[in-house]
């Protein structure tokens, strides 16, 4: 299940960055455009001037995301650098689903549960994937076990178990 958001609804001015084939863009304020994760880029849909759009952010410093507004977008709105736009994004929000399994495992530990039950959804994602990323299902139980472990000792799981797919 999903449910929509809107994560920016403002004017915005475009800028266009300097040099032959610069981009021309938008800057988002973080605070406004805050889909819970801190990293990486951000895939929206919305309008800009009413003109309906599928967009990316990406960060472009501590404090904005960079949007960039195609020629195409900017044409059929009428509008260029220096100009406002009006900017409505939407970030579809899916709901999480931890698997009956191991959501059971996880109730045998009842310090485990309670960590994991705290944990933000992008983080209980992470378990999750790297859980299922395997089809073998001993892998997976052996996975379960391990995020288990780590989760009642409140530890996150390492980079390098999430890259390699294969428990620490």
């Amino acid at each position: 299940m999903s449910s929509i958001k809107a994560i920016v609804d403002q004017k915005l001015i475009l800028e266009k960055m300097e040099g032959k084939g610069g981009w021309t863009f938008a800057r988002v304020p973080k605070t406004t455009a805050n889909t819970g994760k801190s990293y990486g880029w951000k895939n929206l849909k919305g309008t800009v001037d009413g003109f309906k759009v599928e967009c990316s952010l990406m960060p472009l410093n501590k404090e904005y995301w960079f949007m960039p507004v195609k020629a195409e977008i900017r044409k059929m709105v009428g509008k260029q650098a220096g100009d406002y736009i009006q900017v409505l994004l939407y970030a579809e929000i899916q709901e999480l689903h931890t698997p009956e399994d191991f959501l059971l495992c996880l109730q045998d530990d009842p310090q485990a549960f309670e960590h994991y039950r705290k944990l933000p959804d992008d983080e209980k994602q992470k378990y999750i994937d790297w859980i299922f990323a395997t089809v073998d299902e001993e892998l997976q139980v052996q996975r379960m076990a391990d995020a288990i472990d780590r989760l009642s000792r409140n530890e996150k799981l390492p980079k390098k178990v999430l890259s390699a797919g294969k428990p620490a």
